[in-house]
């Protein structure tokens, strides 16, 4: 009875292609959120068209009042003073002698650093407008990130990172408030959270490793956002 036996090739596993299923899986969840991305990308660069037809190291959006320059500012004075070792918290040229608590304002140090290249390049006003773009687009690609964790179905996420990067919240602040419009954190301190909760490792160190970073990171974003995020996840870790 046991020559009789016939072993036949697994299918399941390994499709007529001779890709790994998994792999193949993998390959198209890539293709995917590519896909996504460019689809985002485009969207919030229509969103803020005017400043690239018209000259992006020169115009900004007609709305937003004072606010548009002081950020202008901000963007270009945190990398000046860490260049010249002054302290990028504190500025006593402005309302000399007794000076203005910087990190009491919006000057968003975290992004004055990461798009000093801009700076450096095209100036802090091109820093602004390209800044404002990719606010709402990380906004957007962080949700869905997020939402692909909890549902199977990828245009639910899609339409979920729709919903999320290109708000009515988006509309109302994308044209003066950079710190408020760059809201990319949050959907990732609820992915971590989710992690470190419910993870498969005992010890999901690095998620908590990863939450931390995310705080640190809203904080030198808007100070803020940052004051809501702590009591939102502090309601949802209790829950």
């Amino acid at each position: 009875m046991s020559d009789a036996v016939t072993v036949l090739p697994d299918m399941a596993v390994t499709p007529p292609d001779g890709t790994p299923r998994h792999a193949s899986g993998v390959r198209r969840g890539w293709v995917i959120t590519a896909a996504v991305a460019v689809v985002y990308l485009g969207l919030s660069a229509l969103a803020n068209g005017s400043v690239w037809t018209h000259g992006i190291a020169h115009t900004v959006q007609p709305s937003g009042g004072n606010d548009v320059p002081e950020e202008v500012w901000f963007l270009a004075q945190t990398p000046w003073v860490l260049l010249h070792g002054h302290n990028p918290f504190a500025n006593d040229w402005l309302n000399a002698p007794v000076g203005v608590n910087l990190m009491d304002n919006t000057t968003m140090p975290l992004l004055g650093i990461l798009a000093f290249p801009i700076t450096w390049l095209l100036g802090p006003i091109a820093t602004f407008n390209i800044l404002i773009d990719l606010a709402i687009f990380a906004s957007a690609m962080s949700f869905f990130v997020m939402a692909r964790r909890f549902v199977s179905w990828w245009p639910a996420a899609f339409v979920g990172g729709l919903a999320y990067g290109f708000s009515p919240f988006t509309a109302a602040t994308a044209n003066a408030h950079l710190f408020l419009l760059f809201q990319a954190i949050p959907p990732l301190v609820i992915y971590f959270v989710d992690r470190f909760f419910r993870s498969s490792v005992p010890r999901p160190a690095w998620s908590g490793i990863a939450i931390g970073q995310c705080f640190v990171a809203q904080f030198y974003i808007s100070t803020e956002v940052f004051a809501s995020l702590v009591v939102m996840t502090a309601c949802a870790a209790v829950l």
